[in-house]
């Protein structure tokens, strides 16, 4: 019948727009990506991210030197990442780095409540760390005691930063 064949003539074509228009968005993102693949480079800083959490990305980088290592909470290691800083890990797998499993690991322990100072203060040691950062909304009251004790803590926004003084926590 005609109307069958009408219905069926525009849902191929719906079809075909939607194909090309996921064409078209995924060539760009893949672009993105094969950016990053092949040369390592990334976008500084996301669009999506408040500008507190880009002002508070800065401010890091202004109390440690460019590629020291930090031990960020999983809910401040992309805004870290993406700044001149290492982190000690993301909270997603990562093939180029082989022990990425024991990193989270360890960094999941350096902000648990039940960890002692002692075992804290050897995840540091491990990774060269040069500064803790944590968001302030996301880490227990508890576990921010704790961490007073590794010196004095800056602020921007509601991230925290307890940089090295002097070579020491």
């Amino acid at each position: 019948s005609a109307i069958r064949q009408s219905v069926r003539a525009f849902l191929i074509a719906a079809l075909a727009v939607g194909l090309g228009y996921n064409i078209y968005k995924g060539h760009e993102t893949y672009d993105k990506s094969r950016t990053f693949l092949t040369t390592g480079e990334i976008e500084k800083h996301y669009h999506t991210w408040s500008r507190d959490i880009l002002a508070a990305s800065s401010f890091a980088e202004t109390l440690a030197p460019a590629g020291a290592t930090v031990i960020a909470h999983r809910e401040t290691a992309f805004p870290m990442e993406a700044t001149s800083l290492a982190v000690v890990a993301i909270p997603r797998l990562f093939a180029e780095v082989p022990d990425m499993l024991q990193r989270q690991a360890d960094t999941a322990a350096f902000f648990n409540r039940d960890t002692s100072n002692e075992e804290r203060c050897q995840i540091l040691a491990r990774y060269d760390v040069q500064m803790i950062v944590y968001r302030d909304v996301w880490l227990e009251n508890r576990v921010e005691k704790q961490l007073s004790a590794f010196g004095p803590r800056h602020a921007s926004g509601d991230m925290s930063f307890i940089p090295k003084v002097n070579g020491q926590f």
